[in-house]
C-alpha cells in the first residue's frame, strides 16, 4: 500500500473517531420528582422544574406558577377541585410538558388540561 494513501486513511479514521464517537452527552429538558405518603407513590415528569412534597395525608406536586394538590380521592390544581379517583389508587402519574397537565392514577386519566402561564409564558403583574 502506498504510504501516503495508509497515512490518508489512518488520518481519515481518525477525525472520523473524534467526530462520532466521542460525542457529549446531551442534559435531559426533563425533571423528575418523586414522593410517597400512607402508600400512595406519586411520579412527576414536567420540562420545568418539579418538586414533589409529601405532607402528613396528602402530597403536593409544585411547579412553576402552580400546585397540584393530591388529596385521598381528590385532585386539587392551584386550589380548585379538578378531579377525583379511587381512594385505593397506589400510584400517581403527574405529567407536565408543552403547557398541559396530565395526571393518571394506576394508569387511569384524572386530567388533562393546559395550565395557564406554562414556562416562558408571561406571568401577570401584581397590583401595587
Amino acid at each position: 500500500m502506498n504510504p501516503v494513501k495508509f497515512l490518508r486513511t489512518l488520518i481519515t479514521c481518525g477525525l472520523l473517531a473524534l467526530t462520532f464517537g466521542c460525542k457529549q452527552e446531551q442534559p435531559s429538558p426533563y425533571t423528575e420528582a418523586l414522593g410517597s405518603v400512607k402508600g400512595r407513590e406519586v411520579v412527576a415528569l414536567a420540562d420545568c422544574p418539579v418538586t414533589v412534597r409529601p405532607q402528613e395525608d396528602y402530597l403536593s406536586v409544585i411547579l412553576p406558577g402552580h400546585l397540584v394538590i393530591i388529596q385521598k380521592d381528590r385532585l386539587l390544581v392551584d386550589a380548585e377541585e379538578r378531579g377525583s379517583f379511587p381512594a385505593s389508587s397506589s400510584r400517581m402519574h403527574v405529567t407536565y410538558t408543552n403547557g398541559t397537565l396530565r395526571v393518571l392514577a394506576n394508569g387511569a386519566e384524572v386530567l388533562k388540561t393546559p395550565l395557564t402561564n406554562a414556562p416562558g409564558a408571561s406571568q401577570p403583574q401584581k397590583k401595587k
